[in-house]
């Protein structure tokens, strides 16, 4: 609650005996336009405070990926322009978009989103099949780059439509990692991926992210599932 004080009342009570009762009812008219200008102001401020907002992985509904090549790692996100900045967007149509003011994303949104998505992946895949950002590279895995072409949020739904690809990386003599296009490793059918993506969805902006992490969560479930189904494609 905003306290509101008033300093110099001695000095105006002077003032105001002198202005007669006209001016005196100026000057008290004055001095709460001033406190209710204040008040507002308080008001807005308290109300329009900025929230955060991440993403959450969300767990397998599925059994466990039958994926039986390398380990895996994300090695990218990428997501469009005018998505990528502080702000939630809402598209509302015909080209535009919404903009969430005191709505933002707590970190870089391609960076939230190869983090959720790395944890959406290691949900469902076998132990040790997922290197997490950072963590040191396995002698031979396999990089998987997503991008996402577009997200919206109306009339009730949310959709995504992405594509993704993977490509194997070796861990070479000395230690440095390289990315390797051996033909024993190949993964044509794994190559752009494109993946249309649809569940219904608020309009609030808690709404709006929860909504990008469960499309996340669902290219995950695709992911593993296309992997599965080719046990032989990607091998060390």
């Amino acid at each position: 609650m905003t306290r509101l004080r008033f300093w110099g009342l001695s000095a105006r009570r002077q003032r105001v005996s002198r202005l007669g009762p006209q001016g005196s009812m100026r000057v008290v008219a004055g001095a709460l336009a001033v406190a209710l200008a204040a008040a507002l102001s308080a008001c807005a401020s308290s109300s329009s405070a900025t929230r955060f907002h991440t993403l959450q992985a969300v767990a397998a509904t599925a059994p466990v990926s039958s994926y039986a090549g390398p380990p895996l790692q994300v090695r990218s996100v990428a997501v469009p322009a005018a998505l990528d900045r502080n702000e939630l967007l809402r598209d509302v149509g015909a080209g535009q978009f919404e903009v969430r003011d005191f709505d933002h994303w707590a970190a870089p949104l391609p960076q939230l989103a190869r983090s959720a998505l790395s944890e959406d992946l290691a949900l469902r895949l076998k132990p040790g099949q997922l290197v997490f950002p950072g963590a040191s590279w396995p002698a031979a895995g396999a990089e998987l780059s997503i991008d996402i072409q577009s997200f919206r949020v109306r009339d009730g739904s949310a959709t995504m439509q992405l594509s993704w690809s993977l490509r194997p990386r070796m861990r070479s003599g000395t230690g440095a990692e390289t990315p390797t296009a051996s033909a024993s490793m190949a993964i044509p059918a794994a190559q752009g991926a494109q993946l249309q993506l649809r569940l219904p969805a608020g309009d609030g902006a808690g709404a709006l992210s929860q909504a990008f992490a469960a499309l996340l969560a669902q290219a995950a479930d695709r992911i593993v599932e296309t992997l599965g189904e080719q046990r032989s494609v990607v091998r060390p």
